[in-house]
């Protein structure tokens, strides 16, 4: 019987050590908050486009380029991207310079992929594309077949015209 009772004192002692423990070991305590920040920039990529030139053409007939720009656009923006076309000048001009230019109004781009149509450029900047959201994956691709139709009477020579593609975000 005294065995039961200093087993029921030590067992009751255990109990309230136990109880007392987590009230012990509290005291004062500090908290903090803080604030993560984490700021992405808008980033719009192309890639792929390339210079190309035209095969050899006659006064008055023309000449198609299938696909000679093909490129993707990317942007992270939420308001997704204007893709534009700019032109130079007005004309290609002639090497030998003494050659009558060629106007732009000759030249052509057909869009075939991401938004198809037809620019019949002169000169300035023409919108190929306006996107409201950010591209998933890879990003849009685009395809465009160039035609060149060159004005009877064109002297021989090589016409160039510069042209800028330019992205930027709505």
């Amino acid at each position: 019987m005294l065995r039961n009772i200093v087993l029921a004192v030590v067992s009751a002692a255990a109990l309230t050590v136990a109880m007392a423990a987590p009230a012990l070991a509290q005291g004062p305590t500090q908290s903090n908050t803080i604030t993560v920040t984490a700021p992405v920039n808008e980033s719009i990529t192309m890639s792929g486009q390339a210079s190309f030139s035209f095969p050899a053409t006659v006064p008055g007939g023309s000449q198609t380029v299938t696909a000679a720009e093909a490129y993707t656009v990317s942007t992270n923006d939420l308001l997704g991207y204007t893709l534009n076309l700019n032109t130079g000048s007005s004309q290609m001009v002639a090497m030998p310079a003494t050659a009558t230019p060629i106007p732009n109004t000759a030249l052509s781009v057909t869009e075939t992929a991401t938004a198809p149509q037809t620019i019949h450029l002169s000169s300035g900047g023409f919108t190929i594309n306006k996107t409201s959201a950010p591209t998933t994956g890879s990003g849009d691709a685009y395809s465009e077949n160039w035609t060149l139709s060159v004005p009877a009477g064109t002297l021989a020579g090589n016409y160039t015209e510069s042209f800028t593609y330019i992205a930027f975000a709505n």
